[in-house]
This record gives structure tokens, sequence and C-alpha cells, in this order.
């Protein structure tokens, strides 16, 4: 990372994301708002890839993914509403246990998954939504390093683990219907 001297110089961080954390609460408050506005643009892709998939256990797990990125966009606004009005940073109690959308997936093998002739559109889409998750990881994690707070790495940490769960189950996905392990 590169030390910031005055508010001309930004972290790599920073720079990555077109953020500036040198204003303090305000910084914050626009690097949350801009995780608003990349969960809610994955919920959006997940839906239209959802609603275009060819094989249902894909469907299935975007339509999830998807879930999750309202749930993600509401803990951020949540946070937003509890420092803006309170200074208060939020925890994050539990998150989803990614293992049972594993072992669901374990239980679907090529044999009882429906005879597709060509699987690159689907694997085109899943390797997007990897690259999606890993940037958004990312950002969570960036944001968790660049914090003083303890309560704000704790949530941002989290939220980054959240999106490494996703790239994971995303990678699987990718692993059952092609049969090789995606790329990024």
């Amino acid at each position: 990372m590169e030390e910031k001297h005055g508010n001309d110089m930004k972290t790599n961080f920073e720079k990555d994301f077109d953020i500036d954390l040198s204003t303090g609460s305000a910084g914050i408050e626009n690097a949350i708002e801009m995780g608003i506005h990349i969960e809610e643009n994955g919920r959006k892709f997940y839906m239209e890839k959802a609603a275009s998939a060819n094989i249902p256990q894909v469907r299935h797990h975007l339509q999830r993914l998807a879930e999750d990125e309202v749930k993600h966009t509401q803990l951020l606004v949540d946070l937003k509403h509890s420092l803006t009005e309170r200074g208060e940073w939020i925890g994050i109690k539990e998150l989803p246990d990614t293992r049972k959308r594993l072992e669901e997936l374990s239980a679907f093998s090529k044999e009882k998954g429906p005879m597709i002739e060509d699987t690159s559109s689907t694997i085109e889409v899943l390797n997007e939504a990897l690259k999606l998750e890993k940037r958004v990881s990312n950002f969570y994690k960036g944001l968790a390093d660049e914090l003083k707070n303890d309560k704000g790495v704790e949530f941002f940490n989290k939220l980054a683990d959240w999106e490494q769960s996703h790239y994971d189950l995303i990678k699987k996905l990718i692993e059952i219907v092609h049969g090789f392990a995606g790329t990024v």
C-alpha cells in the first residue's frame, strides 16, 4: 500500500475503485454507496442470467445468488443509516452456510443433469460471475484493509468472505457443468 501525503496521493485500493477515503465519513459513505450500487448490479446480472439459463441447477443457484445480493444491499443500506444517524457500525451476525449449497451441487452430476449439447454459453456466464465475485470480494477486502475502525474492518471482511463463498460456489458449478475448474 502506498503512503498518503496530503489528499493528493491515493492508495492503490482507492485508485483501483476510484474512491477517496481521506475525506473521513464522507469517503466511507461514498464507498458504501458504491457497494450498494455494485450489489444492485449483481442482483440484476444474476436475475437476467438465471432467466436465460438452460440448466435448471444453474438457474436455481443464480437465483439464490441474486437473493444474496439483495441481502448484501440491505446490510449496506442498514450500515449507511446507522453510520449517518447514530455514528455506529453494525455487525453481520452470521453468514449463510455455503456448505449446504456446495453439498447440493455435489449431488448434481452430469449423469443426473439434462443433456446439453453446448455448455459454452453457460460456462461464459459463470466465468463472468467469477470475475464479478472476485472483484466485489477484493472491493470489500480492500475497504477492510483501509479502515481504522475494528467494527468496520470486521463488517467488510465478513462481506468479503461471503463474496468469496459465492466465488467458490460458482467455481464448483463450472466444474460440474463443464468438467473443469474455471479460471479468472
